[in-house]
């Protein structure tokens, strides 16, 4: 029987093949393979949780695991998704977008020489707090609410003088 053989079946009716193993023997996974030309798709799955599938006419290609980590490719969009980390580890990490959003409860910077390049760049955020021993800011104008500070804030010199305005 199936609960206690491995098996292949061809099914013309239908329209698909099955391989399925179970653990009569002592295994510790079953696993079945399915090809579903009238269903049009093919699954490969194990009895804890864990799949692989292509969805053909949903132009899908999916996998998931029993802890709930996902991978997906859909038509022209893709994702990933873990219930607890991502890590790429890699040498140079490129990420071309012509746009980015990014979403964050806690934003640490792990790097000793970081750079973020851009023509645009927003933060917005309730509060951000710099800790460091300097800061460089090159900038054509320097705004608070809306006003021009580089070209108005001066600062007392060591003899009394105004200082001049930033360049």
């Amino acid at each position: 029987t199936p609960d206690t053989a491995y098996f292949i079946e061809v099914n013309t009716v239908d329209k698909h093949i099955t391989i399925q193993t179970n653990k009569n023997d002592g295994e510790q996974f079953a696993y079945l393979f399915q090809l579903n030309p009238g269903g049009k798709n093919a699954t490969l799955c194990d009895d804890a949780g864990n799949y692989i599938q292509l969805d053909s006419v949903a132009q899908r290609i999916q996998g998931k695991n029993q802890m709930g980590s996902e991978v997906w490719i859909e038509k022209g969009k893709g994702g990933m998704k873990t219930p607890e980390n991502i890590l790429f580890e890699t040498r140079t990490l490129d990420i071309k977008a012509s746009t980015m959003n990014v979403t964050v409860d806690n934003y640490t910077e792990k790097s000793t020489s970081h750079r973020i390049s851009t023509s645009n760049y927003t933060v917005k955020a309730s509060a951000i707090t710099w800790t460091g021993s300097s800061y460089s800011i090159k900038s054509g104008s320097l705004t608070h609410n809306g006003i021009n500070v580089g070209a108005t804030h001066f600062h007392i010199g060591n003899m009394g003088h105004p200082t001049s305005p930033p360049m």
